[in-house]
């Protein structure tokens, strides 16, 4: 979706409030530990709060977290637009939706 026109801000969330991030991100750590034959359950623990290298650091300081990055990256890009947005977002009920 392509947005045309001129923005006085741009919001950024980081923290799930707005977009209900958490079963995407759930779906790709397990993917990903599943793929380096971990326990899904014990990374997921480690990945709140941390940068995505500094997961991978903690939970298998064996990898290249730099090249574990990567897959990671590519599950998120096949995600595509699995993250919903929250109902009173969606109603204009943060920031009523004006430019």
């Amino acid at each position: 979706m392509a947005l045309r026109g001129v923005y006085k801000a741009v919001l950024f969330d980081v923290d799930g409030v707005l977009v209900d991030s958490y079963p995407a991100y759930r779906r790709i750590w397990s993917r990903w530990a599943d793929h380096r034959n971990l326990d899904p359950d014990l990374v997921w623990s480690h990945t709140h709060g941390r940068r995505p290298v500094d997961t991978i650091q903690v939970v298998a300081p064996h990898l290249d977290a730099a090249a574990e990055y990567r897959p990671i990256t590519e599950f998120m890009a096949r995600e595509g637009d699995s993250f919903p947005v929250y109902g009173h977002v969606r109603a204009g009920g943060v920031g009523g939706g004006q430019r």
